[in-house]
C-alpha cells in the first residue's frame, strides 16, 4: 500500500498538471471514491459525439450521469459550455460532476445557482477535496503516486521549494497595481464614480422624448444599467438618487441635463441632452466601424484561396471577442502590451482566446482552421503593425479596461480578496458585535455588518469570540437596559424619532427605529424586553446566566469559534501586558478595557509567531486580525509594532466590506466584460477614464515587470497588510465609527 499524502503535495501537483493528466487521474480517482465506472465520452457513437465534446467529458453506465475533469480557470464557462455540448449530441444530463484542478470559491453557492440555471444536479469537486481524498483507499493513493508524484518530484531536492511558480496573484501585475493603487488613494474615488454614474444615466436613457410621452421611472432606469452592468448594484444603491437630482437640477452646468417629472417620478432626456449624446454616439461608432473595417481588410489579404465574405464577417467577429477575452483574462498585461510598453509575445494566449471565440460564436468546424488562422495574423498585424484606426479603438478598450479594473470589475481582484479571506483568523471585536446586534431588525439587504460577518465566514474566515469581547458585549447590553429603565421607559410613549436619535446608546436608538417604522425594516419589537430577549433572557440578562446565554448567540448566529480569557493570557508576557494596560488606560476611562485592548493587541502578534505567519512570505499577507473600530489605542501601540516590524494588529472592517462583501462576484465581473466590449458602450465609457489615471496604472506595471517572483510576492503582501490596517483612508461605504465604550 502507498504511504500517506500529504494534502499540500497534492494541490502543488495540481497547480503543475495538464489537461490531458487531470482527465486521466480524474476518472481514476473518482471511479475509486464514488465506486462508479465512469469511461470516455466519445468514440464514433452517437454521431460522432466526441467531435463536439471536450476531451475530458466521462459517462457513467447510467448515461444521464456525466463527469467533466477540466484545468480550466473559469468553472462556470466549462460547466455551461459541457451541458450544452452534450445536449446538441442528444444527450439528456441529469447530473454532471465536476472536477477541476482549481480551488473553486464559494463552492455551495455555485453548485445550487448554476445547477438550478441549467436544471441539472450539478457536484463540483475541486483542488481542496481532491486533496483530501487522496488518502480514501489504496487504490486512490496509487492514483496520486502514479499521475501526480512525479509533478513534485523536483521538490525533493535541497532548496527546491523556491522553485514553487508563483500563483497567479503574482504572476499579473494585476493585484499588485491595484492594491498599490488603492493604498496611495486615501481619499477615495467618489468622484470617479460619480462620473460613471452619470454615464450610465445618460446611457439609460437613450431613446427617451418627452415630445411622444417616453419616460422612465428610477426602477427602470437602474434595471437597464444592471442588465448590462451586474456590477454596479452597489454603485447605483449609493449614488444613484444623488446623481440623478444633480443632472435634474438647474445647478448643473455641464449641458447634460437630464429632464424629470416629479409629479410621477419619472425622466427622460431633452432635446438638447439627446443632440449632444447622438454627437458623442456617432463619434464612438465611427472608432469602431473604422477599426472593423481595417481587420475586415487583413482578413481578405491572408488566406490563399481567400476568405469568402461570410467567413470575413465571421472573421471580424472573432477578432473582436478574442480581445475582449483578452482583456478579461489577462486585464492589465494587455493593456500595456497595447500601450506599446513591452514587446513580450503574448500570441499563445491570444491563440487560446481566438479558439474560445471561435467555440463561443459557433464557427462551423470546416472553416475553423482558416478563420481562426486569419484572425491570428490579424490580431498580430493589429499590434505589431498598426494603423492609426486600430490604435485608437485599442487604446479606447484599453481606457474602458481601466476604467473597470479601477472600479474593481476584475475577475482576479474578486478571486484574491476571496482566497485571501479563506486564511484570515479574525478576532472580532466587541464594538462590531454590538453593531451586528442593532441590526437585528434591519432589512436583510441593510444589515452591513451582519452580511460582512457572513460573507467572510463564508469565504473560509474563521470568526473567533473571545471572552473579553463577550464581557464587553454583556456589560454593554446591561448599560442599555439602565438607560431605557432610567430615561426612556417613563416617557415610552412620547419618544419620537428626532429624539431617539440623539440617545448615546446604539441599541436604544436601533430599538426605538424598528419600533417607530416598521415598515422600513423587517419586523417591529412589541416591548423593551422582547427586544433585549432576542439576545437573552431579559430576567437573566444581569445575572453570569445571561452572558452564557450570549455567548451562544452570538456562537451560533455568527458561527464563531470561542476563546476563553485565560487561553489568551497563556500566550503572552503578563509584563508586558501589564506595560501596555497602563499606557492605553491613561487614554481611556476604564482599567478594565484598558487590559482587554491590550490582551488583544498581543495576542495578534503572538498568534502570529504560533502559526509562523511571521516567518512566511504571502501574497495575501497576515492572516491573523483584530477586527475592530477602535483605532484610538493605535497611538499607545507604536512600540510594539515597530517591535513586530511595523506590522499592525488591527483590521479595519471597513476593508473587508468594501472588498469583500460589497464586492462583485466574479461571475459579475465576467458578464459585464462580456456585455460591456462587444457593445458601443465599451468605447463610450472609456471618455470616463482620465487619462493622466490611466498611465499611472501603466507606470506601475512598469515598475512590478522589473521584479523577480520573490519580490512581487513580498510587495503584495506588504501592500495588502497595509490596506487591511489603514485608518484613515476614505471609501465610498463606511462603517460608521459606533463606539461601545
Amino acid at each position: 500500500m502507498a504511504d500517506f499524502v500529504p494534502p499540500q503535495l497534492v494541490e502543488v501537483a495540481l497547480s503543475h498538471i495538464s489537461g490531458t493528466a487531470f482527465e486521466a487521474f480524474s476518472n481514476e480517482l473518482m471511479t475509486n471514491v464514488l465506486g462508479i465506472s465512469f469511461v470516455p465520452l466519445g468514440g464514433n457513437k452517437d454521431g460522432g459525439a466526441d467531435g463536439f465534446i471536450d476531451a475530458g467529458c466521462f459517462e457513467s453506465d447510467n448515461s444521464n450521469r456525466f463527469m467533466q475533469a477540466s484545468i480550466e480557470e473559469v468553472p462556470e464557462r466549462k460547466i455551461r459550455q459541457t451541458v450544452l455540448r452534450l445536449r446538441e449530441v442528444g444527450r439528456r444530463p441529469e447530473s454532471l460532476i465536476y472536477v477541476t484542478s482549481q480551488v473553486v470559491p464559494r463552492l455551495d453557492q455555485l453548485q445550487i445557482s448554476l445547477g438550478d440555471e441549467l436544471e441539472i444536479n450539478l457536484t463540483i469537486r475541486d483542488q481542496k477535496w481532491i486533496a483530501l481524498q487522496a488518502n480514501y483507499s489504496s487504490q486512490t493513493k496509487d492514483a496520486v503516486q502514479r499521475h501526480l508524484s512525479p509533478l513534485v518530484e523536483y521538490l525533493k531536492k535541497p532548496g527546491a521549494a523556491t522553485l514553487i511558480e508563483s500563483s497567479k496573484y503574482i504572476s499579473s501585475p494585476s493585484i499588485y497595481v491595484f492594491l498599490r493603487q488603492e493604498v496611495e488613494r486615501r481619499s477615495g474615488e467618489s468622484s470617479l464614480y460619480e462620473a460613471v454614474v452619470d454615464s450610465l444615466i445618460l446611457w439609460a436613457l437613450e431613446g427617451t422624448d418627452p415630445d411622444t410621452g417616453i419616460l422612465m421611472t428610477r426602477e427602470e432606469i437602474k434595471a437597464r444599467i444592471i442588465s448590462e452592468l451586474p456590477v454596479a448594484v452597489q454603485m447605483l444603491n449609493q449614488l444613484f438618487d444623488e446623481r440623478i437630482q444633480w443632472l435634474s437640477s438647474k445647478d448643473n452646468s455641464s449641458g447634460r441635463e437630464v429632464r424629470w417629472y416629479k409629479a410621477d417620478d419619472r425622466f427622460c432626456l431633452p432635446y438638447e441632452t439627446r443632440r449632444l449624446v447622438e454627437d458623442e454616439n456617432e463619434s464612438d461608432e465611427q472608432v469602431r466601424i473604422d477599426a472593423n473595417d481595417s481587420f475586415r481588410s487583413r482578413l481578405s489579404g491572408y488566406e490563399d484561396p481567400a476568405l469568402g465574405s461570410s467567413e470575413i464577417e465571421k472573421g471580424v467577429l472573432v477578432v473582436n471577442r478574442a480581445v475582449q477575452l483578452a482583456f478579461e483574462r489577462e486585464g492589465l498585461s494587455f493593456s500595456y502590451f497595447l500601450d506599446g510598453e513591452t514587446q513580450q509575445d503574448s500570441y499563445s494566449t491570444i491563440n487560446d482566446h481566438i479558439r474560445n471565440a471561435m467555440e463561443e460564436l459557433r464557427v462551423p468546424r470546416n472553416i475553423r482552421a482558416r478563420v481562426g488562422e486569419a484572425a491570428y495574423l490579424t490580431i498580430r498585424g493589429s499590434m505589431y503593425r498598426s494603423d492609426e484606426r486600430e490604435r485608437i479603438f485599442f487604446r479606447r478598450l484599453s481606457r474602458t479596461y481601466g476604467l473597470l479594473f479601477t472600479l474593481r470589475c476584475d475577475p482576479k481582484l474578486i478571486e484574491y480578496f476571496q482566497d485571501m479571506s479563506a486564511e484570515f483568523q479574525l478576532y472580532v471585536g466587541a464594538d462590531i458585535l454590538v453593531r451586528a446586534l442593532s441590526e437585528r431588525y434591519l432589512l436583510r439587504e441593510d444589515q452591513m455588518i451582519r452580511n460582512m460577518l457572513a460573507m467572510a465566514k463564508e469565504s473560509g474566515a474563521t470568526l473567533l469570540l473571545t471572552e473579553p469581547a463577550l464581557e464587553e458585549v454583556w456589560n454593554h447590553l446591561k448599560s442599555c437596559d439602565n438607560e431605557f429603565i432610567n430615561f426612556m421607559s417613563p416617557v415610552e410613549d412620547s419618544i419620537t424619532l428626532e429624539i431617539a436619535r440623539n440617545d448615546p446608546k446604539i441599541l436604544v436608538r436601533s430599538y426605538f427605529y424598528a419600533k417607530l417604522e416598521p415598515e422600513a425594516h423587517g419586523g417591529s419589537p412589541r416591548s423593551w424586553e422582547l427586544y433585549i430577549g432576542q439576545f437573552c433572557e431579559y430576567n437573566e440578562l444581569h445575572r453570569l446566566s445571561g452572558k452564557e446565554t450570549i455567548r451562544k448567540y452570538l456562537q451560533a448566529t455568527f458561527s464563531m469559534d470561542y476563546v476563553a480569557r485565560g487561553d489568551l493570557e497563556k500566550l503572552v508576557n503578563i509584563e508586558d501586558l501589564e506595560a501596555l494596560s497602563a499606557q492605553i488606560e491613561t487614554g481611556k476611562k476604564s482599567k478594565n478595557l484598558a487590559k482587554n485592548d491590550a490582551l488583544m493587541a498581543l495576542s495578534v502578534y503572538a498568534i502570529r509567531d504560533q502559526r509562523r505567519e511571521s516567518a512566511e512570505v504571502s501574497e495575501f499577507g497576515y492572516k491573523t486580525w483584530w477586527l475592530t473600530n477602535e483605532s484610538m489605542m493605535l497611538r499607545f501601540t507604536h512600540e510594539i509594532e515597530e517591535a513586530h516590524g511595523q506590522s499592525r494588529y488591527m483590521m479595519r472592517p471597513d476593508f473587508l466590506l468594501n472588498y469583500l462583501s460589497l464586492a462583485p462576484s466574479a461571475e459579475k465581473a465576467r458578464q459585464t466584460f462580456a456585455n460591456v466590449f462587444p457593445t458601443l458602450l465599451s468605447i463610450r465609457l472609456s471618455r470616463r477614464m482620465d487619462e493622466d489615471e490611466f498611465q499611472g496604472l501603466m507606470e506601475k506595471v512598469r515598475g512590478w515587470s522589473d521584479w523577480e517572483p520573490g519580490r512581487r510576492a513580498a510587495a503584495v503582501g506588504e501592500l495588502s497588510d497595509a490596506l487591511k490596517s489603514d485608518f484613515q483612508k476614505q471609501y465610498l461605504i463606511e462603517i460608521s465609527g459606533e463606539g461601545h465604550h
